[in-house]
């Protein structure tokens, strides 16, 4: 390709050089990859439509259109066809089309299916056979499509449900065990056949239901997201609504996790523990103790502890969910978790920040937490102390106290026993402030 700019200023020519050249200022040839992009706009029915405009955009700005005849047809002149284009196809009343696509320097032909509408049909609760549920096309990637069906009641059973195009779907045999199948015949571009979702549970469950036109897949979830509360459900996919804190966290989840989970969850150096029970001396000294699950896997509805090295947010897993718990009991202590926001009485304990703390009868302890219940009279339980493992080291308690301590003078050990001679790297209270022996 080449043009000639006359010295006037008059004359700009496409195609070839002018005879006329009086003074030229500028002669640029320009070498350049030509093509025809050519093809059909057809509806679902096959036949074709007029007014879709057909639209080639590369990422440099560079724009190529046409607009299809009576028949469908469109043809479009491609000056720089060796670029890399996102192609659009449009008519007012069907969905927009909008692909990746290349015609690597050569001329094509490219045919598009226009629909009108994409739906779930089933007999899966909120849907029927006869009527589609219509699907909503993205605004952000026209080629994603979804629906949502919330608070469906469901019985135990096995549901069928699958995508229409246009009311209409393509011509396969419906496979046994669901699937997943591309019919190409009358423009049908759509995911044929059924899909099936056995469910074991009862329940009221959430339905969102994906289809990315551009890989042909349709997806199907189950939202559910842990905030306040449980119900038996089977196989949902499950976002935890909590921030877990770098260091111990206190944890009851109504699934189970494997010690791969956990890790993969909380970071390679995470570790669980469980109450071990507690003990009492005579003075009312209580000494709680965890240990760690050497299994290193949570069970459903069984309270822990979890150490994770770093802060850890947005989990998500696809589970049974079982609303049963196995609190766990001890003498003086029960470790307790909750499914909802439970407020504690005076004596017990929760864990902030990676620290137990003593509660009062206003506090709460938010959901899919754990906290030690005082099963005693608080005037019985002079302090507390929590260590883990065989070891006894103990953890860090926010605000540690001993009654009778504070402002004494001496040191003592956690059980409330005046000391003489402190043996390095142990915990003891002196005047009334925890202090590691160094």
């Amino acid at each position: 390709m080449s043009f000639d700019y006359d010295d006037n200023y008059k004359n700009m020519k496409w195609g070839g050089s002018t005879t006329e050249k009086s003074n030229p200022l500028l002669y640029v040839t320009l070498e350049a990859q030509t093509a025809t992009l050519k093809g059909i706009v057809k509806n679902s029915s096959d036949a074709g439509i007029e007014g879709a405009t057909v639209t080639l955009k590369a990422d440099n700005g560079v724009e190529y259109s046409g607009t299809t005849v009576a028949d469908g047809s469109y043809s479009i002149n491609v000056i720089q066809a060796g670029l890399d284009f996102t192609a659009t196809v449009e008519k007012a009343g069907y969905l927009k089309n909008e692909f990746a696509y290349s015609l690597g320097g050569e001329s094509k032909t490219l045919d598009v299916v226009m629909y009108k509408s994409f739906g779930i049909v089933g007999d899966l609760p909120g849907l029927d056979w006869d009527n589609d549920q219509v699907m909503t096309q993205s605004t952000e990637n026209p080629n994603i499509f979804t629906l949502e069906i919330n608070n469906v009641e469901v019985v135990a059973g096995t549901y069928a449900f699958k995508l229409r195009a246009d009311g209409q779907w393509g011509t396969y045999e419906l496979p046994a065990t669901g699937g997943n199948y591309i019919d190409g015949k009358n423009g049908y571009d759509v995911v044929d056949g059924n899909y099936q979702w056995e469910i074991k549970t009862a329940g009221t469950y959430n339905f969102k239901f994906t289809f990315d036109w551009a890989t042909h897949t349709l997806t199907f979830e189950r939202p559910y997201t842990l905030t306040d509360g449980v119900q038996e459900l089977n196989w949902v996919d499950i976002t935890i609504d909590r921030e877990f804190k770098a260091g111990w966290n206190a944890i009851v989840l109504p699934f189970d996790m494997s010690a791969e989970e956990v890790k993969a969850s909380f970071g390679e150096s995470a570790e669980v523990a469980y109450f071990a029970g507690d003990e009492k001396d005579g003075e009312g000294n209580v000494t709680v103790k965890f240990n760690k699950r050497t299994e290193g896997d949570i069970v459903a509805g069984v309270p822990y502890l979890v150490w994770s090295e770093a802060a850890v947010s947005g989990l998500k897993f696809t589970k049974d969910v079982t609303a049963t718990q196995h609190n766990t009991t001890g003498t003086n202590f029960d470790f307790v978790g909750v499914y909802t926001t439970t407020t504690t009485s005076e004596g017990d304990y929760f864990m902030q920040g990676g620290k137990f703390k003593k509660t009062g009868n206003d506090n709460t302890v938010l959901p899919f937490r754990a906290y030690l219940k005082l099963k005693a009279p608080a005037a019985s339980v002079r302090s507390v102390n929590v260590v883990f493992g065989e070891d006894g080291m103990p953890t860090s308690i926010d605000a540690l106290q001993i009654d009778g301590l504070n402002g004494a003078e001496g040191a003592y050990n956690l059980s409330g026993q005046k000391v003489h001679n402190l043996q390095k790297g142990r915990l003891y209270i002196v005047n009334g402030k925890k202090v590691i022996k160094k």
